[in-house]
């Protein structure tokens, strides 16, 4: 579970983050949304702990995060990046492998190497792992991030996944693969947060959707209640329409027109 009350964060005098309440359970994907310059990226990167400097309270698993050491961390907690560029022109399974170094102390073990592959498998993957990551397109190679990630909180029932925009730049089909996984891993019992720019996407995967504007929240729960025709013009100045869930399965949103 991920708990965080008064989150306030600043980068120099510019305030990001205000008074940010949130409350993440095992079980559900949270979709964060909101316009350019929101606050989203810092704000899962604070719960990662890769940026520090806040003020309020964060609680992973009911422990305060400034108290965790990184190792103990990323044991169970595992973030993928917006950008996962690689300067060395690495192996497909020695990437996945880099997942697991949390759990070794000096090289994989049999154990390490099959939770590897089984994790390339799941991605549709396996016959990949022998291939060098830049002969592969860029879907493929999210894919092989999103493996590693998955070796790293391998059957972790109360892992947590950070994803930042992981379907960035990606066709329709492997935004859906992604995001099924994702899903996959909430139903499992993993807390998963995902940074999401496609409104609808994060309205039919997410269980609950955060909408941050300006570094605040202004508002946090199911797509069918957060997602508005007023509050999705109070975010991105665009006027919508929004369709109800019984015809899509989900609340859609169409642009209208600007205001």
């Amino acid at each position: 579970m991920i708990s965080i009350q008064g989150l306030n964060y600043f980068i120099g005098s510019q305030r990001i983050l205000q008074d940010v309440q949130m409350r993440v359970v095992g079980g559900e994907l949270v979709g964060i949304i909101g316009p350019n310059g929101a606050g989203k990226s810092s704000l899962l990167k604070l719960i990662s702990k890769e940026n520090h400097g806040y003020s309020g309270e964060i609680l992973i698993n009911g422990k305060n995060l400034k108290k965790y050491k990184i190792l103990e961390l990323a044991k169970f907690r595992a973030v993928l990046p917006q950008s996962n560029y690689l300067a060395v022109n690495l192996k497909v399974l020695d990437i996945v492998l880099m997942g697991r170094y949390p759990h070794f102390n000096y090289k994989p073990s049999s154990e390490d190497i099959r939770i590897a592959k089984c994790c390339l498998d799941e991605m549709g993957m396996a016959g990949f792992q022998e291939r060098m990551i830049f002969t592969l397109s860029g879907g493929e190679q999210q894919r092989v991030q999103l493996a590693r990630v998955l070796a790293q909180i391998y059957q972790q029932r109360d892992g947590i996944l950070l994803m930042d925009e992981p379907i960035n730049g990606l066709d329709l089909e492997y935004q859906q693969v992604i995001l099924e996984k994702a899903k996959d891993l909430a139903r499992l019992g993993m807390c998963v947060i995902c940074v999401l720019h496609d409104i609808n996407l994060a309205a039919q995967y997410a269980d609950q959707i955060l909408l941050l504007k300006n570094g605040k929240v202004k508002d946090f729960g199911p797509p069918e209640e957060v997602l508005t025709e007023e509050a999705v013009f109070d975010m991105y100045h665009t006027k919508v329409k929004r369709i109800e869930k019984g015809i899509l399965g989900y609340t859609g949103i169409l642009p209208s027109g600007m205001g």
